[in-house]
């Protein structure tokens, strides 16, 4: 049931002020809700606060990264993790660049089972030229609103560059004058394309969202990260369920062993 602006608020006084904790807040994925809680962020934004409880200082590169997973449901099921992977077996998109690594930790690992803290991952991280792309991936259906996926790749790109913990993340990649761009990435049919899209157009539709893009921009630079960039994947020419395929060098019938996800149809990706 959706809630009124008053209870929106009385929720929000709720939560502690910290960048962490509100883009977690689960209103932030409701698209219904961007417009009044991007008011509400615009007004206190220099009231809210970082925490870097649990954050990694180092050891930001898998070395196990390869591309694989293990399929525990069939491909058909189109999950962020499974396109990611994909997306890297690539090796380089269009705009984007050479994709170099998916799923960057930026937390160490929980010790007790209760334990809460969590900063995420950067689902994707890409080379262009003298640009280094932070990618936050959304799904191809309706999903986290645009307000969401915003406020997540905000909070990882800034805490890095902030607290200079982007000296030991270029040091593990061999990366050095690269400029740090944060890049929202989205499917057109998703809530997060439609948004982006809206924004593009010029319509009057998220015009607090938009300023509160603008006041993040601002906050980015302080740390020497680029303004937030946004690129749409066209729909898909399949169905989600055929966009992906595991690579047939693995044994499908071995329903445990690791298989290596791949594109099964090309992807038209345009920056808005």
């Amino acid at each position: 049931m959706a809630l009124t602006q008053q209870q929106i608020l009385e929720e929000f006084n709720t939560i502690p002020k910290n960048w962490h904790t509100i883009y977690q807040w689960s209103k932030c994925s409701r698209t219904s809700y961007i417009e009044f809680i991007s008011d509400i962020l615009l007004n206190e934004f220099d009231k809210i606060d970082w925490t870097l409880n649990g954050h990694r200082t180092g050891n930001f590169r898998q070395d196990l990264h390869k591309g694989e997973t293990i399929l525990s449901t069939d491909i058909a099921q189109f999950t962020e993790k499974r396109f990611c992977r994909a997306l890297f077996n690539a090796g380089s998109i269009n705009l984007l660049g050479k994709i170099i690594d998916y799923e960057i930790p930026l937390t160490e690992p929980k010790q007790e089972k209760d334990d809460k803290q969590s900063h995420g991952d950067i689902d994707l991280l890409s080379i262009a030229n003298d640009r280094l792309f932070f990618i936050e991936a959304k799904k191809p259906e309706p999903s986290d609103s645009l307000l969401k996926a915003i406020l997540e790749i905000f909070v990882y790109t800034y805490r890095l560059h902030k607290y200079g913990f982007i000296n030991k993340f270029k040091e593990e990649y061999e990366i050095t004058e690269h400029k740090s761009v944060p890049v929202v990435l989205a499917f057109e049919n998703s809530s997060a394309g439609r948004q982006i899209i809206d924004i593009d157009s010029k319509s009057n539709k998220y015009n607090q969202l938009i300023s509160l893009i603008d006041r993040i921009n601002i906050e980015l630079n302080k740390v020497g990260v680029e303004k937030i960039e946004f690129y749409v994947i066209d729909k898909l020419s399949g169905t989600p369920d055929k966009a992906l395929k595991a690579d047939p060098t693995f044994d499908s019938k071995n329903k445990n062993g690791k298989y290596k996800i791949v594109l099964n149809q090309p992807i038209v990706i345009k920056k808005y």
